[in-house]
């Protein structure tokens, strides 16, 4: 079974502004974080973006869980979830559709599964810029860090999932399957793009662009390339994701930039499993009301 990075202990390890990297099954690994407002209490949350549900099948969930945490929450990826009935039994507590993702067929012809704009904007992008595929240097990583530190700055998430340290990025580029990507115009780095490749599919993870790189579309740009490499290796499919932040929102601009490159979607969505139910149920029961259709309901209160 292919697995991709996200199944990765070090990519696990590098997610250190989310919770401690654990490993619950060999090949499985998670975040454990711990409950604000309680003296010990934690939880499990599966990687960001998502739980490969490759590394799931093959951990299997169905002895006992380590003790300790109170429960556990993922995203399930469209491109690795495992079956729907396998999943209702290794998460019987809570399942939820999360976002629509854009998905590449990688087989197909890419021009003809782009949206004419689309098409128009890469032509453009490509004839403004030149896209390189970088290698994990101190030079051109040093570029990545300094475009996506930028990108925090400008957005202002901090302490959300994406708040990726310098060593957390650095880290991301030592994957295997890691593919880095850096538009250039007038010989500066004005935009990044990185991509994470099993043997079959490939997932759009990050991005950022400069303002000089917003003004010529260095976006569409790298991920025209980034797509024809991925099609010319022989992958099968591309998950460009969602849209931003945690709502499904069909107006969001870069799921609306997304949606552009293809027609295909899948739907991620999110799992939870109850660990401790004693735990959990006094949890609840403390914080009440919580927020609806949430899961772990504790950590949502109204």
């Amino acid at each position: 079974m292919s697995l991709s990075p996200y199944a990765s202990s070090a990519y696990a390890a590098a997610l250190e502004h989310i919770g401690q990297a654990r490993s619950i099954r060999p090949g499985l690994h998670v975040m454990e974080r711990a409950i604000p407002g309680t003296e010990a209490r934690t939880d499990l949350l599966g990687p960001y973006p998502f739980l490969d549900g490759g590394a799931l099948e093959v951990a299997c969930l169905e002895e006992p869980l380590p003790a300790g945490p109170v429960s556990l929450t993922a995203v399930l990826d469209p491109l690795s979830a495992p079956h729907e009935d396998v999943v209702a039994d290794l998460f019987p507590d809570f399942r939820k559709p999360f976002k629509e993702h854009s998905l590449v067929n990688l087989g197909e012809d890419l021009e003809q599964q782009r949206r004419p704009q689309h098409r128009r904007k890469a032509r453009r992008a490509r004839e403004a810029v030149e896209v390189v595929r970088a290698a994990p240097t101190a030079e051109e990583g040093d570029a990545w860090v300094a475009l996506y530190a930028a990108l925090r700055e400008q957005h202002g998430f901090h302490g959300s999932l994406a708040d990726f340290s310098e060593r957390s990025l650095r880290a991301q580029l030592e994957l295997r399957g890691a593919r880095l990507y850096l538009a250039h115009l007038d010989g500066s780095p004005v935009a990044g793009s990185l991509w994470f490749d099993s043997d079959q599919h490939t997932w759009y993870h990050l991005g950022a662009s400069s303002a000089e790189g917003l003004a010529v579309g260095a976006s569409f740009a790298l991920f025209d390339v980034a797509l024809r490499d991925a099609a010319e290796a022989g992958l099968d499919r591309a998950n460009l994701g969602g849209g931003a932040g945690l709502a499904n929102d069909a107006a969001d601009g870069l799921a609306r930039f997304k949606r552009g490159w293809t027609p295909h979607v899948g739907w991620s969505q999110v799992v939870g499993r109850v660990l401790d139910r004693g735990a959990f149920d006094e949890l609840c029961e403390a914080r009440s009301p919580c927020a609806s259709g949430t899961f772990p309901p504790y950590r949502y209160p109204r």
